[in-house]
């Protein structure tokens, strides 16, 4: 009695010979499909000639094909839809220049799309001729290109005219090397001994795909068509195709996977302190990168870095001789205090009988003359090397800032790479560098200082402060460094000793102003115009102007939203350091005495969005951060207590980020 199909396929024991002439077919016909009907790319042009119904005249309908230089010499398909509205069936024939013509019987209301090839392509001045034996029939549509249809997708595939072979296919080479590839993998098919209904579904799908490769192979025989498969397709077929290889090989994979992530593990909690400090490393290197490819953009080739002063056009008359000779960056506004600053380098003894003329207030900034110097011997009393000397000493000073800063705040958890961002990239020290203001120079003074104190030598911290008097009169608050921890009232040396580090701190001031008053310039000391006003006054007023236009504007439409981050991180900075109250550390009397100057700071040094009170509290920014550091940092403070970080970033113009703040 004969067996069953199912009987043959459950017991599969035909002879080795005959199995693998079937594996050599299979990978045969793989192979071959690669070779003859797999594209890499494929150039698809699609040309649309007419998009809106066409009524033929007299039974006639002639249609000029345009000059299309993609497809000229090349097998060309021709797409046309037609449509009858008449009650009685049309016969149209459809000739393209003098090839045999197409006959098509359309019944009526019936639309019916019907495909042309052209071997030799289009060209100049074809024409598309449609005859019908009647009226009520119009052309609808009209394309010419490369392909008759196409899928999108993974299992993306073209279909063109039987003639084409103007596609990137792969070698020889590669078919044959597939054809040995595959042949080695079928070794593993058919393995399912006693599983019959797997086997089925393996027989049906190698069936269907060997079925459906031999159907490209077949089309272009019967039909004047051919059918192209892409990469992604073929990769489809063979996968299904070699499905009982492809799922043991995935599980394998994923077993690595999971194996190598368990050992990824493993090392990294077995080096978790040292990978993590040099991932942090990494991360505060990148924004020292950052800052420095930011300010490399306010370089120009003709005036250098003198962008960074911000001369402006109001004071450009009244400059000094020398300035007006220079080339140096002008900007439509009227400027800021950098431009006054920079002329005092150039002048740094006040010799020009133009110089009380070209600066605004000669008597406030006068006395804050050290950077001016610092900039003279940087330039080495050259005017233009001065001017550049001068825009660049901020960035420099950043620089060492940020190296020396890490002495408070190492990078060895993530909070303290934030509290150290929050203080080189806070408002207040990215203003003084993008406007080449005294901030910056005198924190790094300050911070000089401090180490020299931490380290036992509070005298040369005494003489460091002093020189730091002469960059700004402020300054000379962080004196209060010097206090010692704790002392007796009534034992002299406790009472001598401040006292006396406090006159030497005044005096390289005091010595310079008296040689300003005495001078041909009669300086006085000032604190400029609305500068210091009553207690929370102007700090209160300027709170409710803010919140006062964000209320009325979108959050993304005000330069307040900036004003408003910059408030806030100086108040949650001075609330934290009043609650603290850590007298032993000479960083918080720094801090705290800073958040005295706040509280009377006049209405002159919060105005505009971005305001000047962020650079002349940044000693107070920095003892907040040294201090919520030594604490273990609370992200949260970090967070609020640095939000200025976002004004600094639109105002350094960071590249790839700020047209987004």
């Amino acid at each position: 009695m004969g067996r069953s199909l199912d009987e043959i396929v459950t017991d599969w024991h035909w002879p080795g010979w005959i199995r693998f002439g079937g594996f050599v077919v299979l990978a045969g016909v793989s192979a071959m499909t690669l070779y003859a009907r797999t594209y890499q790319t494929f150039d698809r042009v699609r040309v649309p000639v007419i998009a809106g119904e066409q009524q033929p005249v007299d039974g006639l309908l002639t249609v000029p094909l345009p000059e299309t230089p993609d497809l000229a010499g090349r097998p060309t398909a021709i797409i046309v839809r037609l449509l009858n509205a008449a009650r009685s069936s049309r016969t149209i024939t459809i000739t393209f220049n003098d090839t045999e013509p197409t006959h098509v019987d359309l019944r009526p209301a019936e639309a019916r799309r019907i495909d042309l090839s052209v071997p030799t392509g289009v060209q100049p001045g074809d024409v598309l001729e449609l005859r019908g034996d009647g009226s009520g029939w119009a052309l609808s549509y009209l394309e010419i290109g490369t392909a008759h249809g196409f899928s999108h997708g993974l299992f993306s595939l073209v279909i063109v005219p039987g003639i084409v072979n103007d596609y990137q296919s792969v070698s020889v080479v590669g078919a044959v090397g597939l054809f040995a590839a595959l042949l080695v993998l079928s070794c593993a098919l058919f393995r399912f001994e006693t599983h019959t209904f797997v086997r089925r579904i393996e027989t049906s799908l190698i069936s269907i795909i060997v079925g459906f490769f031999c159907l490209t192979w077949l089309i272009p025989i019967v039909s004047p068509y051919k059918v192209l498969l892409s990469w992604s397709a073929l990769l489809i077929c063979l996968g299904v195709l070699y499905l009982p290889i492809v799922i043991p090989g995935v599980q394998r994979l994923w077993r690595g996977c999971v194996i190598l992530w368990h050992l990824t593990l493993n090392f990294y909690h077995a080096r978790k302190r040292s990978l993590t400090r040099i991932g942090l490393r990494m991360l505060c290197g990148g924004l020292v990168t950052l800052f420095l490819v930011s300010v490399s953009g306010f370089y120009a080739t003709e005036t250098g870095f003198t962008s960074l002063i911000l001369f402006g056009e109001r004071y450009e008359a009244q400059a000094l001789p020398t300035v007006k000779a220079l080339p140096h960056f002008v900007d439509s506004s009227p400027g800021y205090d950098g431009q006054f600053y920079a002329q005092l380098a150039l002048d740094p003894f006040f010799q020009d009988p133009f110089i009380e003329r070209a600066i605004d207030t000669f008597s406030y900034r006068a006395p804050r003359i050290l950077f001016s110097w610092t900039a003279f011997l940087l330039g080495l009393g050259q005017p233009s090397w001065i001017l550049q000397a001068y825009a660049v000493q901020n960035i420099l000073y950043w620089f060492i800032l940020a190296w020396l800063l890490l002495r408070w705040m190492p990078p060895v958890t993530f909070t303290n790479v934030l509290l150290w961002t929050g203080c080189l990239f806070g408002y207040g020290l990215i203003s003084s560098v993008r406007l080449s203001l005294l901030a910056g120079p005198s924190l790094l003074l300050l911070v000089l200082a401090m180490i020299a104190l931490e380290r036992g030598r509070a005298w040369t911290a005494t003489a460091v402060l002093g020189l730091a008097g002469l960059g700004r009169e402020t300054n000379l608050l962080a004196g209060v460094a010097l206090l010692p921890r704790s002392w007796r009232v009534f034992r002299l040396h406790d009472l001598l000793v401040p006292v006396t580090r406090g006159v030497v701190v005044a005096m390289p001031f005091m010595l310079w102003l008296a040689y300003l008053y005495w001078s041909d310039y009669g300086v006085v000391l000032s604190s400029g115009e609305h500068n210091l006003a009553a207690p929370l006054s102007a700090l209160i007023i300027k709170w409710r102007v803010t919140l006062s236009e964000l209320w009325v504007s979108p959050w993304g439409e005000t330069f307040a939203r900036f004003s408003f981050l910059t408030l806030l991180s100086l108040t949650i900075q001075a609330i934290f350091l009043v609650w603290q109250r850590d007298w032993t550390s000479p960083w918080w009397r720094v801090g705290i005495a800073y958040v005295g100057l706040m509280c009377i700071l006049g209405p002159a040094v919060w105005d505009g969005h971005q305001f000047a009170a962020s650079r002349v509290l940044l000693p107070m920014t920095v003892a907040f951060n040294v201090q919520l550091a030594r604490m273990g940092g609370l992200w949260p403070l970090a967070v609020l207590g640095n939000a200025s970080v976002v004004a600094g970033l639109e105002t350094l113009r960071v590249p790839w980020l700020w047209h987004y703040l």
